[in-house]
């Protein structure tokens, strides 16, 4: 049985470009070797895949006339590599679904730690779902498997985002009901996890509350286990919900700003959020 040695940076990022040939790559993919690598690693996990995506990437330098750049390759990790046209979604179901997405967009930007823009936003369908927010693969969700209470936090604060910005956008009552369903799956999940098999807490400012659940499921859990758990995960989702809400109305502007772009150029890539972030802050101090 032989084992082959993982990638390392800078050489899964030698083999991207020298595949493609490296004066066709723009200087946005090869001056972040480490970042162009990271979405490889997380996107492209097997040679024929990257293969696959290189000789896409080809016939598109070809076909334009022109550099390739990083957002070339965040649209292939999103949409394929196929060269068949993208579907929209009706005109009158745009703005939900561009209300949605930057909802996620919003929070991922202003939440992370480094205030780090997602890597793209986008209201272009994509498999089952409606649109696509990508985490910047530079983003401390992306640094370690080994996640922190705040990470987690994080993670189910965007999850929420969706949800959260249409209620305030369109109102309670115009809220999708099944808009959201993988997201409040994946955050029941990732909640749940923290209680339930982690020993975490929905509270943690001071000791007691913090050490309050320290006894984790072992084997099969007994009905009043269950419902303990259940219990803490609705509080916890709750109370995400409402922080996630706060944060969003505190940055209205740029929410509003996002739909508009989404409207009109179906999908953003990292430096057009941070660019219209730019601006706003800008125009609010004139």
């Amino acid at each position: 049985r032989i084992q082959v040695p993982s990638w390392t940076d800078e050489g899964l990022f030698n083999e991207f470009a020298d595949g493609i040939g490296r004066k066709k790559l723009g200087t946005s993919i090869s001056q972040q070797k480490e970042k162009i690598a990271c979405l490889l690693r997380d996107v492209y996990p097997d040679r024929r895949r990257r293969l696959l995506m290189q000789r896409a990437m080809q016939r598109l330098a070809w076909r334009e006339k022109r550099l390739l750049e990083y957002q070339d390759l965040v649209y292939f990790a999103s949409y394929g590599t196929g060269e068949v046209g993208v579907s929209f979604h009706p005109k009158n179901e745009r703005y939900r679904h561009a209300v949605h997405e930057a909802g996620h967009a919003l929070v991922g930007h202003l939440t992370s730690r480094g205030r780090t823009a997602p890597a793209l936003c986008s209201i272009l369908p994509r498999n089952d779902s409606l649109g696509i927010v990508i985490p910047a693969y530079e983003g401390h969700e992306r640094k370690s498997n080994d996640l922190s209470y705040k990470d987690m936090q994080f993670k189910i604060r965007v999850m929420l985002a969706g949800r959260a910005a249409e209620h305030l956008v369109l109102g309670a009552e115009e809220v999708s009901a099944s808009g959201s369903g993988s997201d409040l799956e994946n955050a029941t999940t990732l909640a749940n996890s923290m209680f339930a098999l982690w020993g975490l807490s929905d509270d943690i400012r001071n000791e007691v509350s913090a050490s309050k659940n320290l006894a984790v499921f072992v084997g099969d859990a007994s009905p009043s286990e269950s419902k303990h758990i259940e219990n803490m995960t609705r509080a916890f989702l709750q109370k995400m919900y409402l922080e996630t809400l706060e944060v969003i109305k505190a940055n209205r502007a740029y929410l509003d700003g996002i739909v508009d772009a989404l409207i009109d150029r179906n999908f953003l890539i990292q430096n057009e959020l941070e660019d219209l972030l730019n601006d706003i802050h800008r125009g609010s101090k004139q």
